[in-house]
């Protein structure tokens, strides 16, 4: 049996937008309670945010946002989690725990909007942003970014692009086209706010945005490491140490 309990204050809602923009006929509201309602099925929105569900009783679809409710199987809870902070410390065991745990929320809620949610995706995905983050312990490289001044295949056009749009986040977007275009995709300005990339959830979601706009799901379905390192690194540097973190990730969700 699947069920839902609501543990805040909150709206089962027809679309997953807030609550505010919906009417009333679009939108239900429920207290806080220890009861919980029976549901048929459910899924991740793409969004990381939301859960959708079909009720049991009155019939019906909805969206609830993850945040405010808990979700059970057969009376045991179900975690939304795609990796663990035991399995992030198994696939980068020279990552700085306390790291870990900061980039975990925004790890697990980019592989849900992207879909980076089965065995070998999730293997892929982590082994290649462990890779160009250093085993995560960065969310920028550590050059200072003066090799890409004035480099017009990047966009830097203006005085100090080479700096301001050096590479940032778990998969090192670089330049000021990137910037722009990551930005214009996730919503926030990248080019007057450049720093903000490497904030933990950005770090994480520009990694997702680049993974999916560059198809690299198709890749890791067919188990092609060489292909998803060439696409991210333009060529195959550090394949060897993509490899060992493949391996590490491999056993834990594969095996």
């Amino acid at each position: 049996m699947l069920t839902i309990q609501v543990i805040n204050d909150t709206y089962l809602k027809a679309n997953p937008v807030q609550a505010s923009e919906l009417g009333n006929d679009q939108k239900v509201f429920i207290p806080a309670s220890d009861k919980t309602l029976e549901i048929s099925s459910y899924g991740y929105y793409p969004d990381g945010q939301h859960l959708q569900c079909l009720i049991v009783q009155p019939p019906m679809q909805f969206f609830a946002f993850l945040k405010h409710i808990k979700l059970f199987k057969d009376g045991d809870l179900v975690s939304r989690d795609l990796v663990s902070q035991s399995q992030l410390e198994a696939i980068a065991p020279n990552s700085d725990p306390a790291r870990l745990a900061q980039l975990l929320p925004y790890l697990n809620s980019t592989m849900i909007r992207y879909q980076i949610n089965t065995p070998l995706r999730k293997a892929h995905f982590l082994s290649q942003t462990a890779h160009e983050s250093d085993g995560f312990n960065t969310n920028e490289e550590y050059a200072s970014g003066n090799d890409y001044e004035g480099c017009e295949d990047l966009g830097n056009d203006v005085p100090g692009d080479g700096v301001r749009f050096k590479g940032r986040g778990l998969i090192q977007v670089t330049g000021r086209t990137n910037y722009a275009a990551c930005g214009k995709a996730l919503g926030i300005d990248l080019i007057d706010n450049p720093t903000r990339l490497g904030d933990f959830d950005l770090a994480c979601l520009s990694a997702g945005w680049f993974w999916d706009m560059n198809g690299l799901n198709a890749d890791a379905d067919i188990d092609d490491i060489r292909v998803i390192t060439r696409i991210i690194n333009g060529g195959y540097n550090g394949l060897d140490d993509r490899q060992a973190y493949l391996d590490r990730a491999k056993s834990i969700f594969v095996s």
